[in-house]
């Protein structure tokens, strides 16, 4: 998949990719994905219970819930159940205390596609980290060696906003650098969401390695353009490898792009299996996909591990 999936055929790498609005109207319908992914997941953000849950919880309480399905019936507020004929769960000091941390590769090719790729990353990154928030977890954004601070509870959604925002593609991005920065300040248990087209010329098999070395939970989000996998370049074209800035003249006829989306088929069916033999979440999305349609499915999706959503 290489060097013709992360091809340009209009123009070198731009320089910015489309802009992305994280305002008022986005933080309500964030407050609406909430809502949906608390019946869904209960108090498990993504569906996903830490390894560390029990380690981590407190004896002193810190506050009350809704009670959602999926909550322990062990912490729900029998007392006041009785009294107020209301169902709520307790929530204890360390209890919602796992790390969230969001990698959004903003490599050259995840300019591509219109929307690009980078736009929906951006947002479903801006989703995720509001979903984590707001279940009271402490959510950090990684692109590079200088990405350290730590955000936590609704509050704090925006400034959370603002780092995603001002994400921005750079040429000198490498995703194994950045996970590899990452695994350095990573705790074991900690939930990673990586953000990625994962076209890399040397696979995708080491980034995601080194985090599950690490003992991180990995949940991947895959983005893709609709030329990644089905283009309909035809006819003379001149590609330009956004990723090695290369350039190759080509004469491409129905056999070739028959061969091509066979390619990227089978791409997308080795992340898949690699995810089932990990035991990662996975979902895959296509960069012109509606963002709520995005989110819905990967509300509902998420529990399962390598689900896919196209």
């Amino acid at each position: 998949m290489g060097s013709v999936a992360t091809a340009d055929v209009e123009s070198p790498l731009r320089e910015a990719c489309d802009s992305i609005q994280l305002d008022a109207n986005f933080f309500r319908r964030c407050e609406g994905f909430h809502a949906v992914a608390r019946r869904e997941w209960g108090g498990r953000f993504l569906g996903r219970a830490s390894r560390f849950a029990a380690a981590l919880a407190g004896t002193e309480v810190s506050g009350e819930t809704d009670y959602a399905t999926g909550d322990d019936f062990r912490y729900v507020d029998w007392n006041r159940a009785a009294r107020l004929d209301e169902l709520v769960s307790r929530q204890f000091r360390g209890q919602a205390a796992g790390r969230v941390t969001v990698l959004i590769d903003a490599g050259p090719s995840m300019a591509l596609g219109s929307p690009s790729k980078l736009l929906l990353a951006q947002q479903l990154a801006a989703v995720l980290g509001y979903l984590a928030l707001a279940e009271g977890r402490s959510v950090a954004i990684a692109c590079s060696a200088a990405d350290s601070q730590r955000y936590t509870g609704r509050p704090q959604a925006g400034t959370w906003f603002d780092a995603v925002e001002a994400t921005a593609v750079s040429a000198e991005f490498n995703l194994n650098e950045s996970t590899n920065l990452l695994a350095k300040t990573a705790k074991p248990g900690d939930l990673v969401i990586v953000l990625s087209d994962l076209l890399m010329p040397d696979g995708f098999q080491e980034p995601l390695g080194t985090l599950r070395k690490r003992g991180c939970d990995l949940f991947v989000v895959q983005v893709l353009a609709p030329q990644d996998v089905e283009p309909d370049w035809l006819g003379g074209v001149q590609l330009h490898d956004v990723q090695t800035a290369g350039t190759l003249a080509a004469d491409l006829d129905d056999e070739d792009l028959k061969h091509y989306r066979e390619v990227a088929a089978e791409f997308c069916r080795d992340m898949r299996r690699y995810c089932d033999r990990a035991g990662l979440g996975m979902v895959q999305f296509r960069s012109d996909m509606a963002l709520d349609t995005c989110v819905a499915q990967l509300i509902r999706l998420a529990a399962i591990p390598s689900s896919v959503g196209r």
